[in-house]
């Protein structure tokens, strides 16, 4: 158990340093729209990332318990990639 629990530490570690640098890109992204006040902005980008800390472990959590400890993995990515698809029709074209 200590090799699974080892790998799931570095998993989340290697997970941490893909995700890391959305932050700053989505604060830039957000102060650099046009027509839109950065200090609004960026208290969207705050609130929804804000949002996101609170639900995420107990949404994962029900996933995990629902669909057992390995799916939860996939039905991840499917939900990141419904919820990020909608945004490449809202988004300017320069952007």
């Amino acid at each position: 158990e200590l090799k699974s629990f080892s790998l799931g530490i570095f998993g989340c570690c290697v997970t941490g340093l893909g995700v890391a640098p959305l932050w700053s890109l989505c604060v830039t992204g957000a102060g650099n729209l046009k027509g839109i006040d950065a200090a609004y902005a960026l208290s969207v980008v705050n609130g929804v990332s804000y949002l996101a800390l609170l639900s995420a472990p107990p949404v994962l959590g029900f996933i995990a318990e629902f669909t057992g400890s390995v799916w939860w993995i996939f039905s991840l990515d499917l939900i990141i990639a419904l919820l990020c698809m909608p945004l490449g029709f809202c988004l300017p074209s320069g952007f």
